[in-house]
């Protein structure tokens, strides 16, 4: 039975993964996350980490952790969503997971990280290049001495070629469904996601919203206005330099050693 078709329930809208969080891991699974942590850890052991206290910035449901936790690091995770973390609690029970969002980072202790990385373009849902410069220099803080940063943003391109009109619809249980539409707002840099979930208690509707940033300009940031060096940029999940043109940018940043 269609699960779009039976319920009449009240439409609630909600915050970004108030519904979202029943459902992510389902709408995440076509996601590689097992590539993901594989690539991460090979840009760690170029950069000759082999251990340390890691904190995954914008964890979500902790799904990354789950093929990254054989890699042997001191695992924290922290996401801006509650809903999201006590997913995450239940899945991994052994890490350490708590809700802190960026910038603020308010619940991140300063000085204790050895790695910290924020995948999955969590960095385009600031809004502002201030916001992101502001992160950054919180992270900066939450650093160990020689720290290390990664991160990764989407770009034109991609949002262009993956989610200009964008549509899916899926049932994931026989109480739970969800439909994803996408649209890329060429002319202000906005990725908009319309996701609707419906549960036999409502329908819950929720915008998500990304901006979408010229890889000049993070560069630009990072190297003129915050005390990061800049070790790389690589195009998507290979070590080939990044450009304007990629899809997906992922940046590494380590602290200065004279800090």
């Amino acid at each position: 039975m269609d699960t779009f078709a039976i319920f009449n329930s009240e439409i609630i809208f909600a915050e970004p993964y108030t519904g979202l969080a029943k459902v992510y891991d389902a709408m995440m699974s076509t996601v590689n996350y097992r590539q993901w942590a594989k690539y991460i850890h090979s840009i760690l052991k170029r950069e000759k980490f082999k251990t340390g206290v890691l904190l995954d910035i914008g964890c979500g449901t902790g799904q990354f952790f789950h093929f990254f936790k054989k890699y042997r690091y001191q695992l924290e995770g922290c996401d801006s969503s509650s809903h999201m973390i006590e997913i995450a609690k239940c899945k991994l029970p052994e890490i350490h997971f708590f809700t802190s969002k960026i910038p603020q980072l308010e619940n991140v202790p300063d000085s204790k990280y050895d790695i910290i990385i924020c995948l999955f373009d969590t960095i385009n849902y600031l809004f502002e290049l201030t916001d992101v410069r502001k992160a950054l220099q919180k992270i900066y803080l939450k650093l160990n001495k020689t720290g290390i940063f990664i991160f990764d943003v989407v770009t034109e391109s991609h949002c262009q070629r993956y989610f200009q009109d964008y549509k899916e619809r899926e049932s994931t249980s026989e109480n739970i469904s969800y439909s994803r539409e996408s649209h890329y707002d060429e002319k202000n840099k906005i990725q908009n996601n319309y996701i609707r979930i419906c549960t036999p208690e409502a329908i819950l509707e929720e915008l998500h919203v990304q901006k979408i940033y010229e890889f000049g300009d993070i560069k630009s940031m990072i190297i003129n206005e915050t005390p990061f060096e800049l070790k790389s940029t690589f195009e998507d999940f290979s070590f080939d330099e990044a450009t304007k043109n990629s899809g997906r940018i992922q940046f590494v940043l380590r602290k200065s050693e004279d800090d």
